[in-house]
C-alpha cells in the first residue's frame, strides 16, 4: 500500500481522535450509531460524513451526502475505498460493524455503536499491520503480478 494511503488512513485517524476528545472536553453528548446514508450497506456513516472535514477533495453534496469532487457519482462508501486505496476487506474491516478481521489487520471487532476511540483503534492498528514486513511482501507480490 502506498505511503499517500497510509497517509490519509493517518490524517482520518488523527482528526477523529482529536474531534472525539473535543466532545468528551466540552461534554457534549453524541451518540455513534452505524447507519446506511446514500449506501446500500449499513456502515459507519459518520465516520463518511467527516471526509469533507479532514479532505479538501470532498465535499456534501445538495442531498448531505459526503462526495468525492472527482467521482461524484459514486455512493460515499465506494468513493472511501477509492480515496483511500482500500480493498473490499480493508474498506469493510474499517467501516463496516460485524466485518472486521483482526487476526489479518489488527484491531478487534465493531458493534454498530462503536465510539471513535475504538474506530481510530481500528485505524492505527490497520496502519500498524501495513507496515509489518510480511504485509510489504504481499503489497510487492501484487504489484509484481500487476507488471
Amino acid at each position: 500500500m502506498s505511503k499517500k494511503t497510509k497517509g490519509r488512513i493517518l490524517q482520518l485517524a488523527r482528526y477523529l481522535s482529536n474531534k472525539h476528545v473535543r466532545e468528551l472536553l466540552l461534554n457534549e453528548k453524541v451518540v455513534y450509531q452505524s447507519a446506511k446514508g446514500d449506501n446500500n450497506i449499513e456502515c459507519f456513516y459518520w465516520v463518511l460524513e467527516q471526509l469533507p472535514n479532514v479532505y479538501t477533495e470532498w465535499r456534501i453534496n445538495e442531498r448531505g451526502c459526503p462526495i468525492l469532487l472527482d467521482k461524484p457519482g459514486m455512493c460515499s462508501l465506494a468513493a472511501a475505498a477509492y480515496y483511500l486505496g482500500l480493498d473490499a476487506d480493508g474498506l469493510f474491516h474499517l467501516l463496516v460493524a460485524g466485518y472486521q478481521m483482526p487476526e489479518r489487520y489488527n484491531g478487534k471487532h465493531l458493534h454498530p455503536d462503536a465510539t471513535p476511540n475504538d474506530l481510530v483503534n481500528n485505524l492505527y492498528e490497520f496502519i500498524r499491520h501495513l507496515n509489518e514486513p510480511n504485509c510489504l511482501m504481499e503489497d510487492q507480490a501484487e504489484l509484481m503480478q500487476l507488471i
